[in-house]
């Protein structure tokens, strides 16, 4: 095998594993490429560790390199190098990460800003930042509705909910996402800072908020002051392109910190492509989106979107368009062989 992936996880429910692993490497597949899931026994002439870089697997992967002359390559899309608290386990990871660093060929960041703080830690190394892939509405099988009955009924059951609730056309509101990192602030708390800003808007604009996340009682606690309709619906694959179709619009709070200011804007270009309007607290990475939704402009933002059809129809238009230019599966991948076949060369 040429390309290996050797993901931290192989759980589909982790964004992770979906768009900087599965996805690419089923697009290599279908273009032809030697490309898979590392597995023992296999001997590729590139390992790619996914988010992971543990010693044990970092041993090993240098056991390939030795044995059979394999080019090592780390994938990262998360700041682990930083933690609110003082831990012994975050503490161990990061000296895990370094060293790890230190052992590869070739890093690939998930942002600029990724990348900047693996520089600043490390100093110089071969990195390169490749985003990620974007992720498509799903439309499931009846294979895949029938193994998850449970997941179509809690769907159902939001759809009538929501019905119930009358709330106009335009004005469903809809946050998704982990409901949070054991190393830093953010996820579902996000939603903190909103309170105050939707229970204005709904005075005059009603509104409500779906959450789609991991966590029901987090959510319980989170909303349970907030005078807005608000739902709740556990993440599954098969129900979750559906559900953000009953929405408007996405709200993408960011408690900003060493953590978050790394993330992607992978939450922006699902909610594009699922044609809702964002409106979003600002990270570096949002940037290049900054002419297709809301930055940082919350209450005129959210009356905005919720009530002016054709502005909210064009900004989507506008972030579609950008999409399939610079984080389409196609492109990502290109970016992918190019970055894979350059340590080839200079081996």
């Amino acid at each position: 095998m040429k390309y290996a992936w050797w993901p931290h996880t192989t759980n589909l429910a982790v964004a992770s594993y979906r768009l900087r692993c599965a996805r690419i490497v089923e697009q290599l597949q279908s273009g032809g490429f030697d490309a898979g899931l590392y597995y023992p026994g296999i001997k590729p002439e590139i390992l790619i560790l996914s988010k992971r870089y543990d010693r044990k697997s970092v041993e090993t992967a240098q056991m390939l390199r030795r044995d059979y002359g394999t080019r090592l390559v780390l994938d990262l899309c998360d700041n682990h190098f930083y933690a609110d608290s003082a831990s012994t386990v975050w503490e161990k990871r990061a000296k895990d990460l370094s060293e790890a660093i230190a052992t590869v060929d070739l890093v690939v960041a998930s942002t600029d800003q990724l990348a900047t703080v693996i520089t600043s830690e490390i100093g110089n190394t071969n990195i390169v930042v490749i985003g990620d892939a974007v992720e498509p509405p799903y439309q499931p099988s009846g294979l895949s509705l029938a193994l998850h009955p449970l997941a179509h009924l809690r769907l159902l059951s939001l759809r009538a909910k929501m019905a119930k609730d009358t709330i106009p056309q335009g004005h469903r509101l809809i946050w998704f996402g982990n409901h949070g990192s054991g190393n830093a602030a953010g996820g579902m708390s996000d939603l903190n800072h909103l309170q105050g800003i939707l229970e204005r808007c709904h005075q005059n604009h009603p509104i409500s908020l779906t959450v789609i996340s991991n966590n029901r009682d987090k959510y319980q606690r989170t909303t349970l002051s907030w005078s807005i309709p608000t739902y709740y619906l556990d993440w599954n694959l098969s129900t979750f392109s559906r559900a953000l179709k009953l929405h408007d619009v996405a709200v993408i709070p960011v408690t900003r910190n060493p953590f978050t200011l790394c993330k992607t804007n992978n939450r922006i270009l699902t909610a594009l492509l699922h044609g809702l309007g964002v409106i979003a607290d600002s990270i570096p990475s949002y940037q290049s989106l900054a002419e297709c939704v809301e930055l940082d402009n919350w209450e005129e933002g959210i009356i905005k979107l919720t009530e002016d059809k054709i502005y909210k129809d064009k900004s989507v238009a506008a972030g579609v368009q950008k999409i399939n230019h610079e984080w389409s599966i196609d492109h990502i991948a290109n970016q992918w062989l190019t970055a894979l076949d350059s340590i080839n060369e200079a081996a």
